[in-house]
C-alpha cells in the first residue's frame, strides 16, 4: 500500500501559506483524490509521467532529488499538456527566446507573428489579443462584445463554465464576494433547449457564448442551430474554445463541426503548460480589444512556446494521435467496466472522455476509484481524462492495467453495506468552480 507522507508534510505546511496549498481550484489537495490515500504535491514531471512531491522545502529543493513515483498521468496540467511534459521543441523555443529577453519595452514582431500563424488555423479568426489565462480571455470577450453593439447581456447554457469572474461565477448557486447586480448582465438557458435560447435572445443581448461540450451527444446540431438563432436576433455568436481548441481540433470545436463564430476564446493547449491565452474574432470586433489591455499580455516565453506547438502541431499529427490514444483508453476500460459489471463508463469524445457513474452516491464512488487508480500508478481528473500525444503503449497499457484492478477493487467495495469503510482518506470535497 502507497504511503503518502512526503505529500502529507508538504500540505501540512503549505497550506499555513497558500489557501487549499494551490493557486487552481482543481487541482487542490482533497479535491483531485481523498486526502490520506491520494498523491497531494508532484515535484517533477516528464512526457505523460509525474513523481510525486519530495523534500520541497529542502535548501537544494531545486535539485534533481528522488520523488516518488512514477504515476501515469491523465491530468495532463489540467488539459494543457498536449504534447507531453518537457517537450523538446517547446523547452528549446523557450530557452531560445530567454536568451533574447522576456518582456521588451516595446512591441515584439514575436506577437504579430504568432498572431499570424492563429489567423492561419483557426477559422474565425482575423486578429488575435494575447492574454495570460482562459478566465482573462473570456472576460475580454463579453467585453468587446457589449463594446460592438452596445448591449449589456451575455447568454450563456448551464453546461458551459467560463472562468472565475465575478460576470460568470454570479450565476452559480453559490457566489460569495460577488454582488448580485452582476446577475443583471448575464442570462442562463438549460443546453440544448432552442425555446428557451429563442426566448433569452431579446434586444439587449450583445452575444450568445457557449462552450462547446463535444462529450455531449448531437453537439453538432445544437451548436450549429444556436449559430443560426443567434444571426437571426442579430446577436454576435460567440465560443469558448478553451479546452476544445488543440484537443478536439486544433481550431477548436468551429473547425471540427464547422461553425462560424464572431469571437471566440483559446488557452490551455496553445502554450503547453505557459500561460498563454487569447481572443480571436473577426477584424470589425477586434478594434474594440483595445479596451483588452496588461502588461503580460505581451510576454514572450509564452509565446515561443505557442510558436513551437503550432509547429509540431503542423508537422507530426497530434491531433489524431490524441484521439486515437483516448479511443484506446475508452474502449479498454468499458470493455473491463461492463465485463465486471461497474456502473461507470468513459463517455463522449475520445479527446477528453468523462467519468460517467451509475449510482446513487457519485461522490463515494469517484472517491474510491481515484483511490484505488493512484495506488496502482495512475493519476486523472476528478471526471475526466485528457489524452495527450505523449501517451505511449507502454502507459495506455498499464493505466488499463491499473483500471481494472481499480475497478476490481470497486466490485468488492459497492457489493458491501458499506462501501465508505474501504476509503483509506477523506470523500473528495466538493467546492465552488474556480478558474482551471
Amino acid at each position: 500500500m502507497r504511503s503518502y507522507e512526503h505529500s502529507q508534510a508538504w500540505y501540512e505546511r503549505a497550506k499555513q501559506v497558500t489557501p487549499n496549498a494551490s493557486q487552481t481550484n482543481s487541482k487542490s489537495p482533497g479535491r483531485v483524490g481523498p486526502l490520506g490515500a491520494y498523491p497531494l504535491g508532484a515535484g517533477r514531471a516528464k512526457g505523460c509521467y509525474v513523481w510525486e512531491v519530495d523534500k520541497w522545502w529542502d535548501q537544494d529543493w531545486c535539485a534533481a532529488t528522488p520523488a516518488h513515483g512514477p504515476y501515469v498521468d491523465w491530468y495532463c496540467g489540467n488539459c494543457a499538456v498536449t504534447l507531453g511534459h518537457q517537450h523538446e521543441r517547446i523547452v528549446e523555443s523557450v530557452k531560445d527566446q530567454l536568451s533574447l529577453g522576456i518582456l521588451l519595452p516595446l512591441p515584439s514582431p514575436l506577437e504579430a507573428k504568432v498572431a499570424e500563424w492563429l489567423c492561419q488555423v483557426i477559422p474565425c479568426a482575423e486578429s488575435v489579443r494575447f492574454l495570460k489565462t482562459g478566465s482573462e480571455s473570456t472576460e475580454a470577450a463579453i467585453r468587446i462584445a457589449r463594446a460592438a453593439t452596445g448591449r449589456d447581456v451575455i447568454v450563456i447554457t448551464d453546461a458551459s463554465y467560463h472562468g472565475w469572474h465575478s460576470w460568470y461565477a454570479v450565476t452559480k448557486d453559490r457566489h460569495p464576494g460577488v454582488p448580485e447586480f452582476y446577475a443583471e448582465g448575464v442570462r442562463v438557458v438549460p443546453h440544448g433547449d432552442q425555446m428557451a435560447m429563442m426566448d433569452a435572445l431579446r434586444d439587449d443581448v450583445a452575444m450568445v457564448f457557449i462552450e462547446p461540450q463535444f462529450h455531449r451527444p448531437h453537439e453538432t446540431d445544437y451548436l450549429r442551430d444556436v449559430q443560426v438563432l443567434a444571426r437571426g436576433h442579430d446577436v454576435l455568436f460567440g465560443l469558448d474554445e478553451i479546452v476544445a481548441g488543440g484537443r478536439l481540433a486544433l481550431g477548436g470545436a468551429q473547425e471540427a463541426y464547422g461553425l462560424d463564430p464572431d469571437l471566440a476564446t483559446f488557452g490551455k493547449s496553445f502554450g503547453q503548460g505557459l500561460p498563454m491565452a487569447f481572443v480571436c474574432g473577426r477584424q470589425a470586433l477586434m478594434q474594440h480589444a483595445t479596451l483588452v489591455s496588461g502588461t503580460f499580455g505581451g510576454e514572450l516565453l509564452s509565446l515561443a512556446a505557442c510558436r513551437a506547438m503550432l509547429r509540431v502541431y503542423a508537422e507530426n499529427g497530434v491531433i489524431a494521435r490524441i484521439h486515437t490514444v483516448g479511443q484506446m483508453l475508452m474502449d479498454g476500460f468499458n470493455g473491463t467496466a461492463t465485463r465486471l459489471n461497474v456502473p461507470v463508463r468513459l463517455t463522449g469524445h475520445p479527446s477528453r472522455p468523462w467519468t460517467v457513474w451509475t449510482h446513487d452516491d457519485i461522490n463515494l464512488c469517484q472517491s474510491l476509484f481515484q483511490q484505488e487508480l493512484a495506488e496502482r500508478g495512475v493519476i486523472t481528473h476528478y471526471t475526466a481524462w485528457n489524452p495527450s500525444a505523449a501517451h505511449t503503449a507502454e502507459a495506455i497499457a498499464d493505466t488499463l492495467t491499473a483500471a481494472r484492478g481499480a475497478l476490481e477493487a470497486m466490485v468488492v467495495c459497492l457489493a458491501s453495506d458499506n462501501p465508505a469503510q474501504f476509503l483509506r482518506g477523506e470523500r473528495i470535497a466538493d467546492s465552488i468552480r474556480a478558474s482551471s
